[in-house]
């Protein structure tokens, strides 16, 4: 049996609602984004026909440690924000402040634009 496995993003869903004569149809439109396709999916790919049908399973993808241990952009996020933090703590230590900041009287006021949200109790 012909099978196409991938990996994908879901870019946009669009739901279309349709009366007709005889009662109302839904079709549904999935456009996917970031198609990770090996040259195997590929050629599976294209053997499907226009309006064959066929079954659908979308899971989301969950991500394990040897999967983020093998994936170069992982480890190279991973290795850039590491020696970030690194170059922090180095400047941290040359500036030798201390990790805590006493600040005694009233907070300086935010500008409207910088707050994101507020709670009122």
């Amino acid at each position: 049996m012909r099978q196409a496995d991938f990996k994908a993003r879901i870019k946009k869903i669009e739901i279309a609602n349709r009366t007709l004569s005889d009662g109302w149809a839904q079709a549904i439109r999935l456009i996917l984004d970031d198609i990770e396709l090996t040259d195997e999916n590929l050629l599976e790919l294209k053997q499907f026909k226009p309006n064959e049908p066929v079954m659908v399973l979308i899971t989301p993808v969950q991500v394990s440690l040897t999967e983020c241990v093998n994936d170069e952009k992982h480890l190279s996020l991973v290795k850039s924000t590491s020696e970030s933090i690194n170059h922090e703590q180095d400047q941290e230590d040359q500036e030798d402040d201390g990790l805590f900041q006493l600040i005694e009287g009233e907070p300086e006021p935010v500008p409207p634009d910088r707050v994101a949200k507020e709670w009122s109790f």
